[in-house]
C-alpha cells in the first residue's frame, strides 16, 4: 500500500515538474522571444511589417508601441498619397527599435506626369543660356529624357544632332532651383562623376546608360506611338458622353490596342461599377444634359524606357458641346461638379512593341 502511494506521489511530482518546466519554457518563449517596436509612421503614412519566417503581419498609420516576435521582417513604408512610391526594407528585429517613415520619393508614374508639366520651363531655361545656341541655330534637338530625384528636381537631357551621322549626341544635367532650372553640366558626349562630384553618382550613371534612341525616336515609331496614345485618350476622355451605352463601352472600343492584362483590369474595374447601376456623376450629368466631350491633346512627350517599351505623356484639355447640335456649352451652364470640361490631369501611357504590334500595358490619368 505504501509502495502504491509512493508511486502515485512520485508520478504526481513528475507531472508537477513537467508543468513547471513547460510553463517556464512558454513564458520564456513568450516574453524573451519578443521585443518592443515603436512605430512612427508620420502624417498620412503607414508602416507595415511582415515576418518572413512566421508570416506574422502588422500594419498601422498611428504612432504606437507594440511587442512583436523577434525575427527577419520586411518593412514597408507607404504614403496615402499615390504620387509617392513605397519604400521596402528587410530588417532583423531582435532588440527594441523605433521605425520612422523615411522621406518618400515621387513614384515613376508621377515623375512622368511631372516631366510633361516641366519640359517647357526646362527647355526655356536652357535656351536662355550661352549653350542654348546649339538648339536655336538648328544644330540639335532638345529632349528631356528623365526627371529623377525624390521630387523630380534633377533633369537628364539629351541634345540630338540633326546630322546624326556626322555629329555626336550630347548630354547634360539640370537642377531645379526655387525660381527656375539651372544648368549643372556643360553639354558633353560623356559625363563623369569626377568632373561633377556635386551630382549624385546614380544620375550620371543613368544618363550615360540611356541609349541615344531614348532621345531620338524614329518618325515611324513616333507615328505609331502617337496613334495608339491618341486612340486611348480619345476613348478615355469621351467615356461618359451621352451616346455611350455604359461606363465600360470605351474599354471595349480599345480591345485591339490593350494588352490582355490591362484590358482585363479595366473591364473588371468598369463593369463592376456599371453592374451596380452606380454610374459616375460625370456619366449621369452627360446623359441628363446630352453632353459630348471633345478632347484636345497636346504637348506630348515620348520617353523610351527600353528598346521596345515607351512612355507617352500628354496634356489634355476638353470642351463640352451639345451631342445633337454640336453647339458649345457655356461653362456657366455646366452643372457644378462636372469635371470633364477644361484642362484635365496630364496622362502617362506605357506602350510596348511586341513583334511590331504596339499595345498599351498601363496608363495613369
Amino acid at each position: 500500500m505504501n509502495q502504491s502511494n509512493n508511486l502515485k506521489k512520485f508520478l504526481l511530482l513528475i507531472v508537477v515538474v513537467l508543468v513547471v518546466v513547460l510553463g517556464i519554457y512558454f513564458v520564456n518563449k513568450l516574453f524573451f522571444s519578443q521585443t518592443t517596436v515603436s512605430f512612427q509612421p508620420g502624417q498620412n503614412n503607414s508602416i507595415s511589417i511582415f515576418n518572413i519566417k512566421t508570416k506574422y503581419t502588422f500594419s498601422t498609420n498611428h504612432s504606437l508601441k507594440k511587442s512583436i516576435p523577434i525575427g527577419l521582417y520586411t518593412i514597408t513604408y507607404q504614403s496615402n498619397n499615390p504620387n509617392y512610391a513605397p519604400v521596402k526594407k528587410i530588417i532583423n528585429i531582435s532588440n527594441p527599435l523605433k521605425l520612422n517613415t523615411p522621406e518618400l520619393s515621387y513614384s515613376s508614374s508621377y515623375l512622368n506626369k511631372l516631366l510633361i508639366q516641366e519640359q517647357t520651363s526646362i527647355k526655356q531655361a536652357f535656351l536662355s543660356s550661352s549653350d542654348g545656341q546649339l538648339v536655336t541655330k538648328n544644330s540639335y534637338s532638345f529632349s528631356v529624357v528623365r526627371l529623377v530625384g525624390k521630387r523630380g528636381d534633377w533633369s537628364l537631357i539629351k541634345l540630338i544632332p540633326n546630322n546624326i551621322l556626322n555629329q555626336n549626341t550630347l548630354e547634360l544635367i539640370m537642377k531645379k532651383t526655387s525660381t527656375s532650372w539651372a544648368i549643372i553640366t556643360k553639354p558633353s558626349i560623356f559625363l563623369s562623376s569626377q568632373s561633377y562630384p556635386q551630382i549624385p553618382f546614380q544620375y550620371i550613371s543613368l544618363i550615360n546608360q540611356i541609349p541615344v534612341a531614348t532621345g531620338l525616336v524614329a518618325s515611324s515609331t513616333k507615328q505609331a506611338l502617337m496613334s495608339i496614345a491618341n486612340q486611348y485618350l480619345q476613348a478615355y476622355e469621351t467615356r461618359d458622353n451621352s451616346y455611350q451605352n455604359s461606363d465600360y463601352s470605351w474599354v471595349n472600343s480599345l480591345r485591339g490596342v490593350l494588352t490582355n492584362s490591362f484590358y482585363n483590369q479595366l473591364i473588371t474595374q468598369y463593369t463592376t461599377v456599371s453592374s451596380t447601376g452606380l454610374y459616375s456623376s460625370n456619366y449621369q450629368t452627360s446623359h441628363q444634359n446630352n453632353f459630348k466631350v471633345i478632347p484636345s491633346i497636346n504637348n506630348c512627350l515620348i520617353q523610351p524606357d527600353t528598346s521596345n517599351q515607351f512612355t507617352v505623356g500628354c496634356n489634355v484639355s476638353n470642351i463640352v458641346v451639345n451631342n445633337k447640335t454640336n453647339q458649345l456649352i457655356n461653362k456657366n451652364n455646366i452643372p457644378f461638379g462636372y469635371t470633364l470640361n477644361g484642362q484635365q490631369s496630364s496622362v502617362s501611357i506605357t506602350i510596348i512593341n511586341q513583334n511590331n504590334q504596339y499595345q498599351i500595358i498601363s496608363a495613369t490619368n
